[in-house]
């Protein structure tokens, strides 16, 4: 089983160019401690760059082969024996098949994945990702990808009527909408003083570290996250517009 390469403590000027430009988390690797978490920001800033590349060369056909490269990724990750790892060679599974359910929910690769998706058991598929994410049970993280994006094509397609009222509890509504601004903090503030101190001191400061993340999150999503988004569908929105005019 191929393991995550050691993180260094401190940054060192080598780090920066590899962490801003999201490659860190590939070898020889340059990931931090206190910025260890953005591995997966780096692998899905580079599956983004990948898929912008597929399109411009294919066009959106070039679409159709996400499952087909998901599945190559994940018969590589067989016969190397990789369960978990943060290189995203033998990680992009995961972000494949959650390309790919979104493929099957624009109905774009037909009327029978919507189908199998609404008879499959919400509450089995739970119990199997749970196991599914714990290396102990071998075989089966190499079928995590796949029962990940199989539990939310459950919930899009056909959800139990109790699982469905708890997914549109207010709550989970919210953290949903702040949950990359809660990705990115989060681990950040474990490096203040909010997470300093012995085992007692910390549980004593955990309310305080609640709070102060979740303050820091409210901020970042309707302050700064929000508004580039609004700004990016309005460039977006514009170019469209004068493309539309142009071929006119």
């Amino acid at each position: 089983m191929a393991l995550a390469l050691p993180l260094g403590g401190s940054a060192s000027a080598s780090d920066y160019l590899p962490n801003f430009l999201f490659y860190a988390n590939l070898p020889p690797q340059h990931l931090t401690d206190i910025a260890s978490h953005f591995w997966s920001l780096c692998a899905e800033m580079q599956f983004y760059a990948g898929i912008a590349l597929v399109v411009s060369v294919l066009g959106r056909r070039g679409l159709y082969l996400l499952p087909v490269v998901c599945i190559a990724v994940t018969l590589h990750r067989v016969s190397a024996r990789v369960l978990v790892d943060i290189v995203t060679w033998p990680r992009v599974d995961e972000i494949l098949a959650g390309g790919s359910l979104a493929r099957i929910h624009a109905g774009k690769l037909g009327e029978r994945p919507p189908r199998l998706l609404a008879r499959m058991n919400a509450y089995v598929l739970l119990v199997l990702l749970a196991l599914a994410s714990h290396p102990a049970t071998g075989f089966l993280n190499y079928l995590r990808p796949y029962l990940a994006a199989a539990l939310v094509g459950v919930t899009l397609f056909n959800p139990p009527a109790r699982l469905g009222s708890v997914l549109r509890l207010r709550a989970l509504a919210h953290i949903a909408e702040v949950s990359f601004a809660l990705y990115v903090i989060h681990h950040l503030l474990i490096y203040t003083w909010l997470g300093e101190g012995d085992k007692w001191v910390k549980y004593l400061k955990r309310p305080l570290l609640f709070a102060a993340t979740f303050a820091l999150v409210h901020v970042s999503t309707f302050y700064f996250e929000k508004p580039c988004i609004d700004l990016g569908r309005r460039l977006s929105g514009k170019l469209k517009q004068r493309r539309i005019t142009h071929a006119n």
